[in-house]
């Protein structure tokens, strides 16, 4: 009976440790997890790693904590590390590794969410930057995941927020001069909403020469209806000035005096411009819903810093209502985390 007590005696300090540490790790689990089910795949990862890490430091202590002989400890000690060395190692060159450019694609900032980026050979709106990867909404509505060793090993295009320069070419005959046809085309960019409008000859080919029309569009996020509209203006501004977009290797199989030109009659459009709806709206939905989102919040969180300061210095009459003013605006930095999370779903239900 001595033997026995004694026995459970030496092992009270590793049954306390062990209680102890099941006692943390759910209610780690339970901050982290558990009262947060609305979490991101992202934001649900990097805590499910955290328990992870917290579960092997738990495990390390409680070898110390057994009662055998050190060199016994030792063994298994080093046996274990031995484990989650091969682990890491192995788990670097696949998701770990991912999750470190991940941090380091963060840590630059080359481009942001709702940011016009081209990555290799795709281009598009980010939508999301996540642990794994990064996704972009592409001109066709696509949906496209690119892995981070993808996007570190390309060159990444950005479209600065100030402006972008939008262009277009057309090939015209020998028979109109140049500095007719530069005057028309920067009166069509001019018209199509476009600033600082320049044209350059591009190429003087066998037939006709090509040249190039651009100018700097303002609002970054109508680049496909900005193309679209200056496309249009160039065709309304050279025909209206008599200027045939053909060149003179077209070949027309009926009679066609030299006098003539292939120019549309004017047509009325049908309807308003404003029942159109705008091509990004369609084409970039949750690009433009994700980055919505993300503006919102960069705003919420200026605007609790602010409110925090001013509650550092406010008397206690003021107090009341900063208070109030700052559980509003985590509620609604809640609700936004709601709707991200959200629009994450929408497409894993599709999946």
């Amino acid at each position: 009976m001595t033997e026995l007590w004694t026995a459970l005696r030496s092992l009270l300090p590793l049954l306390a440790t062990t209680a102890a540490l099941v006692a943390v790790l759910l209610a780690l689990n339970w901050a982290l997890l558990g009262r947060n089910r609305q979490l991101r795949k992202e934001q649900k990862f990097s805590r499910q790693l955290a328990m992870l890490v917290t579960t092997l430091a738990g495990i390390f202590v409680l070898l110390f904590m057994l009662p055998i002989e050190r060199r016994d400890r030792d063994q298994a000690i080093g046996l274990l590390g031995l484990v989650v060395s091969g682990l890491v190692a192995y788990a670097a060159s696949g998701p770990l590794g991912r999750i470190g450019e991940g941090i380091a694609l963060r840590v630059r900032t080359p481009f942001r969410i709702g940011d016009h980026v081209r990555i290799g050979d795709h281009a598009g709106r980010v939508v999301d930057v996540g642990l794994f990867d990064v996704e972009i909404q592409s001109a066709d509505r696509e949906l496209i995941s690119l892995p981070h060793d993808y996007v570190t090993a390309h060159p990444i295009g950005r479209i600065r927020s100030s402006g972008a320069i939008i262009s277009a070419t057309v090939s015209l005959g020998y028979g109109t001069h140049h500095v007719a046809v530069e005057s028309l085309l920067r009166e069509a960019a001019l018209r199509s909403g476009l600033q600082d409008a320049f044209v350059g000859v591009v190429e003087l080919g066998d037939f006709s020469v090509t040249y190039r029309v651009a100018g700097l569009l303002a609002d970054v996020d109508s680049l496909i209806t900005a193309r679209s509209s200056l496309h249009r203006a160039m065709l309304d501004t050279l025909h209206e000035h008599d200027v045939e977009i053909l060149s003179p290797a077209f070949v027309r199989r009926q009679p066609w005096l030299p006098a003539e030109r292939l120019i549309p009659a004017p047509v009325l459009p049908v309807g308003s411009p404003e029942s159109e709806a705008r091509m990004e709206d369609v084409v970039f939905d949750k690009a433009s819903q994700a980055a919505e989102i993300e503006t919102e919040k960069k705003r919420i969180n200026d605007a609790l810093v602010d409110l925090e300061d001013r509650l550092a210095d406010a008397s206690q009459q003021d107090r009341p209502a900063i208070e109030w003013s700052v559980e509003r605006a985590r509620e609604h930095l809640v609700r936004l985390d709601e709707e991200a999370t959200a629009l994450d779903a929408e497409d894993e239900e599709e999946t």
